[in-house]
């Protein structure tokens, strides 16, 4: 792949962030330089059953046969219920004896046609992760793509957790708790912001709704707050966020709605 692809990659990735296209961009970025057959999109509670996200090339039945039959058998799943563990996660390092022999391998991947899949897996909020999982139907991922993804994961952990925050803000409020990115790093929280109980996000959150749309009536410059945090978080290696550009831009899209009330108010009055 050219050099220049993957800038372009990330740059629609940053730009998606807060809004429905953030997944779709994630995956392109994580993708780029890693050839793949399928892609899956699922997300993993250590209480809960998963739900399935989304997918590409990917079968719907088999989304069916999983949630209704597989997902017991899934070894990405018993880890992350055992071990709650981010980051890069090949099958190969799963898949023991048993596992092999059990239904996961020998008849859900066999049925779907998948030789080999990675997962990479990344903080969703309480006890949720949300894995997105390259899979290859011929042959295994080499060392060397592994590597890679590896050596990229910050940034695509980065990516994710200021599309968390960036709807915590379209929520109205911040975590005052540290959003974790894996291997042991985090952005910091913003002082004196209100804590949102994040248990998770819904499957809502990845569908189509833009949830920071310059529409509503309590948008803000969500550009401004991309800067900021880009520059404060570890893509940049350094700590935390801009917190009074953060502060900034909660303040003006509480002015903006307070304006947008007042307005409706006053058309409401003029209607009578």
């Amino acid at each position: 792949m050219r050099t220049g692809r993957i800038w372009d990659c990330l740059a629609r990735a940053i730009a998606a962030t807060g809004t429905a296209e953030h997944v779709d961009r994630l995956i392109d970025l994580i993708g780029a330089d890693i050839a793949h057959d399928l892609v899956t999109v699922t997300r993993y509670s250590a209480t809960r059953m998963p739900e399935f996200v989304k997918h590409r090339r990917f079968s719907d039945e088999m989304v069916r046969r999983y949630l209704e039959n597989y997902y017991v058998f899934d070894p990405f799943y018993a880890c992350w219920r055992r071990e709650q563990r981010l980051g890069i996660v090949p099958l190969r390092t799963l898949a023991d004896d048993e596992v092999k022999r059990g239904q996961y391998i020998a008849e859900f991947l066999a049925q779907s046609r998948i030789c080999d899949e990675v997962g990479i897996l990344l903080a969703d909020g309480g006890d949720w992760c949300l894995g997105i999982f390259l899979d290859r139907t011929e042959k295994p991922f080499r060392d060397s793509e592994l590597a890679l993804l590896t050596e990229r994961l910050p940034v695509f952990a980065s990516l994710h957790a200021l599309d968390i925050r960036a709807n915590w803000i379209k929520a109205g409020t911040l975590a005052d708790q540290k959003t974790e990115l894996g291997a042991g790093q985090y952005i910091e929280p913003v002082p004196g912001d209100v804590s949102l109980a994040a248990e998770g996000r819904s499957q809502a959150c990845y569908g189509g709704v833009d949830h920071v749309s310059q529409d509503t009536d309590c948008s803000f410059d969500i550009q401004r707050f991309q800067r900021s945090c880009v520059r404060g978080n570890r893509i940049l290696g350094r700590k935390g966020c801009d917190h009074k550009e953060v502060r900034g831009c909660r303040q003006e899209a509480r002015r903006n709605q307070d304006d947008e009330r007042r307005k409706e108010g006053v058309r409401k009055q003029g209607g009578r």
